[in-house]
């Protein structure tokens, strides 16, 4: 059987689904028993010039481990993050202001963080306030066609070849100083970092068997080759439609951003189409990156595959970890392996 974790977030690959198996359950039903009545006088101790004045309403529609509360207040509404559970400081939350500001020089348009707290002096939780969005969420309030959809894609794929002006030390999250320096000193490092936990668990679903999960193995041992040549940058790691914002046919806020990591940019083309999307975006995405990078990176086509799978890998673990493995994410493993070359049709990939 597959041990649980000692959850420590600069230390996974990726924020959610690295957390121990119980509190993955116990997130998905994260807002019993909090006391709401504490968020307005959490904004007003947090920002002393700023007084609520409307009723504060909870939103639990969204899939991240997050608490999130929008307040109305005299300057504004504001929106409140909560982290639930942790059991040390998830450092995270400060560090978001500095990638903001990363990707704001770069011309990548984002939130506004007003305040964050991962002290836990006055409350035993970490939280952060921003600024509320503009525009629409692209996951719940699409209502455009294909075309408008491709426009916004090729944005985003302009928007990741940014990253590579943002180049950090390090690879994989981030540990708290002064700078922004990623956990590990080599990409293999961060690439295979909970990966045995990940196929051990998938293994123990009834996801892969013995035999793939060696040939998997195989495959990151010895195709990390393909990142020896890249520089880390700072990566967002989470392109997903609900942290996209929009107006029209234009992307007006990337938010979200407690899965960046010092990484591969080409790892945000290889993840995007992962998430739940209105209509196919990864052509579209690289048509954007690759024009505005103004050339074709040495081994594109070997990192997309390479970061494609170990996206699914851990996306495979993490539903399975939460109970709520279904057909697409088999069908996009498949896809992953097959891309990979571990496998000799995607159509016939079986769980």
């Amino acid at each position: 059987m597959s041990k649980d974790v000692e959850y420590r977030s600069e230390e996974v690959f990726y924020f959610n689904t690295h957390r121990p198996r119980d509190l993955v359950l116990k997130l998905q039903d994260r807002y019993t028993g909090f006391d709401k009545s504490i968020i307005a006088d959490l904004v007003e101790t947090s920002l002393s010039d700023v007084k609520v004045v409307g009723k504060v309403r909870s939103d639990n529609n969204f899939g991240t481990g997050h608490l999130i509360f929008y307040v109305p207040t005299d300057r504004g509404n504001l929106v409140v993050r909560v982290n639930r559970f942790l059991k040390e400081p998830e450092h995270y939350m400060v560090l978001e202001e500095m990638f903001i500001r990363m990707f704001n020089s770069v011309g990548v348009p984002t939130n506004t963080i007003v305040f964050s707290d991962d002290s836990r002096k006055r409350y035993d939780f970490d939280y952060q306030i921003m600024k509320l969005l503009p525009g629409k969420d692209l996951e719940t309030d699409w209502d455009g066609t294909k075309e408008e959809y491709d426009r916004l894609s090729y944005q985003l794929g302009a928007f990741v070849a940014l990253e590579h002006k943002l180049e950090v030390g390090g690879w994989g999250r981030f540990v708290r100083s002064k700078g922004l320096s990623g956990q590990f000193d080599t990409p293999q490092q961060y690439l295979k970092t909970y990966l045995d936990y990940d196929l051990t668990v998938m293994l123990e679903g009834g996801v892969i068997n013995e035999d793939l999960k060696k040939k998997i193995e195989d495959y990151f041992d010895r195709e990390y080759i393909v990142l020896e040549n890249v520089k880390p940058c700072l990566v967002h790691h989470d392109i997903a439609d609900h942290n996209i914002r929009y107006e029209g046919e234009r992307v007006v806020a990337l938010f979200d951003w407690e899965n960046a990591v010092a990484y591969d940019p080409v790892s945000d083309l290889a993840s995007a189409h992962t998430w739940v999307c209105h209509f196919p975006r990864r052509e579209k995405m690289t048509e954007g990156y690759l024009d505005k990078l103004g050339y074709k990176p040495d081994n594109f086509e070997e990192r997309l595959a390479l970061h494609f799978l170990r996206t699914m890998i851990w996306k495979a673990s993490f539903a399975i970890k939460g109970g709520r493995f279904v057909e697409r994410h088999r069908k996009l493993l498949a896809d992953a392996l097959f891309e990979a070359r571990l496998i000799e049709s995607a159509d016939d990939f079986v769980v």
